[in-house]
Parts: C-alpha cells; structure tokens; sequence
C-alpha cells in the first residue's frame, strides 16, 4: 500500500523534513511566498487551525481529510489511507 502513497511537503523552509526522506516524499519549494496558500488549507481545519495540520488530497486532487495537531498517531493516518484505497 505504501507505493499508492505521496507525501508532499510545500515548505519555504531551508531544511523542512530533518534526517533521511522516504522515496515516496516530494518536497516542493514555492516560487512565490505561500502564505495565502497555508490561509487556504487552515481555513479547512475543524479546530485550531495553529496547530499542525497534515492535509490528505486523494485523487483527482480532491481534498478528504485533515489531521490536526501533532499528537494523531502514524497509524491513524495509514489506516484513513488504507480505507481511501480501498474505497476506490
């Protein structure tokens, strides 16, 4: 299920993902400033929107879920991907 999956980062950060990257992680870098782009995707979060937020885009680039907050386990997000597969 892994190859089914990209994460992509959209970060102006120097060094964003810190230590080695799996081959399914694509770091964009913007050409322009992103802050209207975070605006966008922090007006889809359900709760404080401060806090980290993972955005997952399924096909046909349609937006179907957010994980908010830095405590949501790994599995979390492998089982909501997992039944996004599955459904399609």
């Amino acid at each position: 299920m892994l190859d089914m999956v990209t994460f992509l980062v959209v970060t102006d950060a120097s060094d964003p993902v810190p230590g080695p990257i799996a081959e399914n992680v694509v770091i964009a870098r913007a050409q322009v400033p992103i802050e209207n782009l975070i605006d966008q995707y922090r007006a889809i979060a359900p709760d404080r929107p401060e806090a980290p937020l993972v955005h997952v885009i399924a096909r046909g680039n349609r937006h179907s879920g957010v994980f908010a907050g830095s405590a949501f386990r790994h599995i979390n997000m492998i089982l909501y991907v997992n039944g996004l597969t599955n459904a399609h």
